[in-house]
């Protein structure tokens, strides 16, 4: 019984479409919501200032982190689930990103670009 229950929630895991990573510069995001390989290749190529820079790194490997845009955030995870101003953060606005009850993600900004996330 309890080794059914074991595979019956492995294989929820497997299929729920969450990406989990301990990397360093990475953090958890739905794979479902994220945009494509090819849609991020699609932005990074009508952004062709970005090339070379530590940005368009991020952007085709599908991490966010510090000194990124919103724009640049949109094009690397999605819209958001939802965005609310922190008043806890000095009036930062964060982007929430659902995936399931054990995975989320949090990025804050401040005047437009990346100061952190969860």
């Amino acid at each position: 019984m309890k080794k059914n229950i074991f595979i019956s929630f492995l294989f929820f895991i497997i299929t729920s479409g969450c990406v989990f990573s301990g990397a360093s510069g990475s953090s958890t995001v739905c794979t479902n919501q994220k945009p494509s390989a090819e849609m991020r290749m699609s932005y990074l190529n009508h952004h062709q200032e970005l090339q070379g820079t530590g940005i368009y790194y991020l952007i085709e490997d599908g991490v966010v982190d510090k000194g990124m845009t919103k724009d640049q955030v949109q094009a690397t995870w999605g819209i958001p689930d939802r965005k609310f101003t922190s008043k806890k953060y000095g009036g930062t606005e964060v982007w929430y990103y659902y995936c399931n009850w054990k995975s989320s993600a949090y990025v804050y900004f401040k005047d437009g670009v990346v100061v952190g996330r969860d």
